[in-house]
């Protein structure tokens, strides 16, 4: 084998050697974080009353994660499929809106917009026949703009 060759493979042995030291630090880091939880009796923690006949202890209860649910004017809640103070998963139904009112509203503003979209129309066809006009040529009734357009109501007497 050649000086070049051997340059090469001691070259990929090396790369290899530190992707391989790379990758089980990574996986011992991994499984050091998992790490046991410790759990203690009640009997180890708790306060004691002065004879000793009852174990207590106290402090507050929480929770980390939190589910705030918003009800717009439009919603009205149609079942609640849930108590207070019930385990929920991801993914369980909390509860269901009766969604008409949004619904309507929603089939209303595509109407709207599809009124203006006819307006514009009318008015490119308006704006294309206004080009078309030429200063001191008169113009025929015809060739006139409509007056319902989104321009205002403005049209072209002669």
């Amino acid at each position: 084998m050649n000086r070049t060759g051997k340059r090469v493979l001691a070259a990929g042995l090396a790369v290899t050697l530190v992707a391989g030291l790379g990758a089980g630090g990574v996986y011992l880091a991994k499984n050091r974080q998992k790490a046991e939880v410790n759990v203690y009796s009640i009997y180890d923690v708790g306060m004691t009353e002065y004879w000793g006949d009852s174990r207590t202890t106290s402090g507050m209860v929480t929770t980390d994660q939190i589910q705030n649910v918003y009800i717009s004017t439009t919603q009205m809640v149609q079942e609640i499929y849930v108590q207070e103070g019930q385990t929920v998963r991801k993914g369980d139904l909390l509860l269901s809106y009766d969604t008409t009112l949004s619904t309507l509203e929603l089939e209303r503003k595509d109407l709207e917009i599809q009124k203006m979209e006819l307006s514009l129309e009318e008015a490119r066809k308006d704006l294309k026949k206004i080009q078309g006009y030429r200063p001191g040529v008169p113009v025929s009734e015809d060739d006139l703009v409509s007056t319902g357009s989104s321009l205002g109501g403005l049209s072209v007497s002669a």
